[in-house]
């Protein structure tokens, strides 16, 4: 049937995908990244918002804000996906992307 050939193409596709990100250690590029944007915002943070930050720290304020939440909705995509793709919500959890995310400081 076509539905069972769809099924078998999505599912085909994602552990292609999960292979990808898991040979090339994406997920631990990105949990090294969105640690150390996390920082800069934390460090950041109370400069910003109680105006005593110069132009740059809230420009580098501003960016480590954005590479945070692109970070994060990669990360909800990648884990809503894993409804259809059980290999993507496995490679999550073996990289630790959970654990890290719990863990973030933000």
């Amino acid at each position: 049937t076509s539905n069972g050939l769809s099924n078998y193409q999505s599912h085909s596709y994602g552990v292609d995908f999960s292979s990808c990100f898991k040979q090339r250690n994406a997920l631990q590029q990105l949990q090294y990244h969105l640690s150390s944007a996390s920082s800069v915002t934390s460090l950041t943070y109370q400069a910003v918002h109680g105006g005593t930050a110069s132009q740059s720290v809230t420009t580098i304020h501003s960016n480590a804000v954005d590479i945070v939440n692109f970070i994060m909705t990669l990360m909800q995509t990648l884990t809503d996906s894993g409804s259809s793709t059980v290999s993507t919500l496995l490679l999550l959890a073996e990289s630790g992307c959970f654990r890290a995310l719990i863990g973030n400081q933000l």
